[in-house]
């Protein structure tokens, strides 16, 4: 047993595992579970799409695992914390009853022959900047696609939930939102925190605020653990239940960043970039994004890479079969290894670029991964580098295009999530940027600032600011190399002239692979 104070359990529900860890209320992670979802189904070419019993099930498992974990300490637990993805959908009837898989916020499906808005509203979202990004939402639109390619379960559909109020039900029985969980999809007003109240607008977006789940300020209270939960999970019947907002939102919190000197950068199966924001400033190019935060009338801007990690998980998988079965013999990730084996390879890799594009960005739905510059001299260990630089440009692509528009200068990013680990990627992100990134304490960033919300909403602590100063601790840091930063600047100018040049080809690749 241990002299534990009030504790906090946070529950992060992510695209390839679950996380449940407890914290106390100065950030120390008492236990920590992490559990694999299933594999994502992908029934058709660029669908994704994950059974939602899977991520309950997995939910209540690795909350059990962590729970059992701290035993008797189970007794000081005050609040539990809850984050997810966003952007995933899932239909559900008025029993609550799921009525299909969820449509992962990774699919790529579109709704053939929908048309652009056209009359009073097509003016008005020319007039307020968002015709483009609305022409892409209603092509991408989940609802939209689901009223015209399975019209009986649309019918049906009582709520279009997301993974978080998809977990909240079944631990509280309420239907609830974070504000902090919404993104581009919802007929929201990003500037109001309100949904639009106007028809016209609904039926653009293929949803009716009537088939959403109520709105709640960021760490607010979205309800408490019913006995169904308490004897599914092993949580305390009656514990509050507070969402911050969305994982990216949450990480912010977990990083210890409120101003705009200051980027949060997670390096996981999406790799985001995210800066706080007093102001709404929107782009035109779709570059970065623009949601509210997990701080109350804030927002967060958002960029990075959303086929993120998945481009080194892939070269593991597909390219590094020696290192992974090394990493059974010598305790070892095969990235660990994988990091070894370019730590002498010299910034720029010979000359070899890799653009990330595995899951083409909001901004060039076109687009494919590309690999420019081999020659006899290069390895597998040069590639290797040259996705992990490439990754690191694609970020600065981003941050650029904030800078840009806001003028903010960056002082340091500070970084989480399992790229985190990897000294070299740090490292190479530090020589890109020419600022130093630093590694926190906790290296599950989301799940931290989970419980700082759960801290602060139910009135464990006066306020999330004196969350952050007792509970966010830096680890490592990481400075630029002047000489490399150098190397990189011509590397980086180069890396911009890749998609303008080659935009073209990626169409008739695409148009390939889709057999058009």
């Amino acid at each position: 047993m241990s002299n534990a104070g009030d504790l906090v359990l946070a529950i992060d529900s992510g695209t390839q595992n679950v996380k449940a860890a407890v914290f106390d209320l100065n950030g120390k992670q008492l236990a920590l579970s992490r559990l694999s979802n299933k594999p994502d189904t992908s029934p058709c070419p660029r669908w994704v799409e994950h059974d939602p019993e899977d991520y309950w099930e997995k939910m209540c498992a690795a909350v059990r695992e962590v729970l059992s974990a701290i035993g008797p300490d189970i007794k000081h637990l005050k609040a539990v914390g809850l984050t997810s993805q966003r952007g995933t959908v899932i239909p559900m009837d008025a029993n609550g009853n799921v009525l299909r898989p969820a449509i992962v916020y990774l699919d790529g499906r579109v709704t053939e022959d929908i048309g652009p808005v056209g009359g009073f509203w097509g003016l008005f979202f020319r007039a307020i900047g968002k015709r483009s990004a609305i022409d892409y939402v209603r092509n991408h639109s989940r609802f939209l696609w689901i009223k015209h390619n399975e019209p009986k379960i649309y019918q049906r559909t009582y709520k279009f939930m997301q993974v978080a109020s998809f977990l909240n039900y079944r631990l509280t029985g309420q239907i609830n939102e974070s504000i902090a969980m919404m993104v581009g999809m919802f007929p929201l007003d990003f500037k109001t925190f309100k949904f639009y109240p106007f028809k016209g607008i609904h039926e653009a977006f293929g949803v009716t605020p009537e088939r959403l789940p109520e709105l709640m300020r960021p760490q607010s209270i979205t309800g408490y653990i019913t006995r169904d939960a308490a004897e599914k999970t092993m949580i305390p019947a009656g514990l509050p239940v507070v969402v911050g907002g969305g994982d990216m939102q949450s990480a912010l919190i977990g990083m210890g960043i409120t101003d705009d000197k200051h980027a949060s950068l997670v390096l996981g199966t999406t790799v985001g970039m995210n800066i706080p924001s007093k102001k709404y400033i929107n782009d035109k190019d779709i570059i970065f994004l623009p949601w509210p935060s997990a701080i109350p009338d804030e927002y967060i801007l958002e960029t990075g890479v959303g086929g993120g990690l998945v481009t080194v998980s892939w070269f593991v998988r597909e390219l590094a079969a020696h290192e992974a079965m090394l990493s059974r013999e010598k305790k070892q990730s095969a990235e660990e290894l994988l990091d070894d084996a370019i730590r002498d390879i010299p910034p720029g890799s010979l000359g070899l670029m890799v653009q990330p594009y595995w899951t083409p960005p909001f901004h060039r739905p076109q687009a494919r991964g590309a690999i420019l510059g081999f020659s006899m001299a290069h390895t597998r260990a040069h590639l290797y580098r040259a996705i992990l630089e490439g990754l690191a440009y694609e970020i600065r692509f981003g941050y650029d295009a904030i800078h840009k528009q806001t003028g903010c200068t960056l002082s340091e990013i500070r970084v989480s999530g399992g790229g985190s680990q990897s000294d070299m990627l740090l490292t190479i992100l530090a020589d890109v940027f020419g600022i130093p990134t630093i590694r926190t304490q906790v290296s599950e960033s989301a799940a931290l600032g989970a419980a700082i919300c759960a801290a602060a909403g139910a009135g464990l602590l006066p306020d999330f600011k004196v969350g952050i100063e007792k509970m966010v601790h830096v680890k490592d840091r990481f400075e630029p190399e002047p000489a490399n930063c150098k190397t990189y600047e011509k590397m980086y100018k180069t890396y911009l002239d890749i998609y303008p040049r080659v935009g073209d080809l990626y169409q008739r690749t695409e148009s390939i692979a889709s057999h058009k």
